[in-house]
């Protein structure tokens, strides 16, 4: 038996602050972006993620605002698929277990706090000449 694949439907992110007016409604807090967003929409990649890791404060909140069935994939932070926090990748790092092994366990344990509504987790990595 094989499973049926599902397909998601959302966007890159629920905080794009031009939304205002023609998609949440005008006078909607930046804080309630992603719950609007979840009334009209299955799943959301967060991209905010890539810039920095989450607390669990934040991912419990993401929980909270998304109702049961929602799907929320996330990017890896910047510093591990770029292998540190430099604007450059560096090569030598990247994604090697002993430069990123303890962040990169460290996001995946705290978007674990999603339970159901995990998605997929995003590796997207620098451009390498």
């Amino acid at each position: 038996m094989s499973a049926r694949p599902r397909v998601h439907w959302g966007t890159s992110s629920w905080s794009e602050k031009s939304w205002v007016g023609p998609f949440c409604p005008k006078g909607t807090p930046p804080g309630e972006f992603l719950a609007h967003y979840a009334r009209h929409f299955g799943s959301v990649e967060a991209d905010n993620t890539y810039y920095h890791a989450p607390s669990a404060q934040l991912v419990r909140g993401w929980d909270a605002k998304t109702p049961p069935g929602f799907v929320l994939a996330a990017k890896f932070p910047r510093s591990i698929v770029h292998g540190g926090e430099a604007e450059k990748p560096d090569p030598a790092r990247v994604l090697v277990p002993e430069f990123v092994a303890a962040e990169a366990q460290s996001f995946v344990e705290t978007m674990q706090l999603l339970g159901p509504k995990l998605g997929p987790l995003v590796l997207q990595f620098p451009y390498f000449n």
